[in-house]
């Protein structure tokens, strides 16, 4: 899991309006789609700071024992950590920070090896930082393909 930006960190504690455990859980949710809607106005350093709230948000409630069933931890990874690795990436691409881009992206591929648009995002970060990634790893993904998730018609 990525660790969120320090400047996430180090702002002051956002107050949410309900304290309740439900609520709680939600928090992760809110605040990608928040970076969401930060990234659709273009406000790139914005989106990264809510994505990085959202993450840091799934690691708060993992520490507090609310996410501790696997079919709970597999939905958040899937629903929040993995999304929200591949944006912060694009987010970094798009203000050309490239050592963070491939930061991003190479954890969305931890959370899923075979990811489509973390391999494509991690080598367009190292393609446009003009630095050569270590082909140790891709070599042993490059006799696999990943799998499709959609079908032309």
């Amino acid at each position: 899991m990525v660790e969120p930006a320090e400047a996430a960190e180090n702002e002051e504690k956002e107050e949410y309006p309900s304290e309740t455990p439900e609520d709680k859980l939600k928090i992760p949710y809110v605040e990608k789609a928040l970076g969401g809607e930060s990234f659709r106005a273009g406000a790139f350093e914005k989106a990264i700071k809510h994505y990085s709230k959202s993450l840091l948000g799934v690691r708060f409630l993992r520490e507090a024992g609310q996410i501790n069933d696997e079919e709970t931890k597999s939905r958040y990874r899937k629903d929040i950590e993995l999304p929200v690795s591949l944006n912060m990436a694009l987010c970094s691409l798009n203000t050309k920070n490239y050592p963070n881009a491939v930061r991003y992206a190479g954890a969305a591929l931890e959370l899923d090896p075979l990811n489509c648009k973390g391999l494509y995002r991690r080598g367009l970060a190292h393609h446009m930082s003009a630095e050569v990634p270590p082909l140790k790893d891709e070599a042993a993904n490059s006799t696999r393909r990943p799998k499709q998730t959609w079908r032309r018609r």
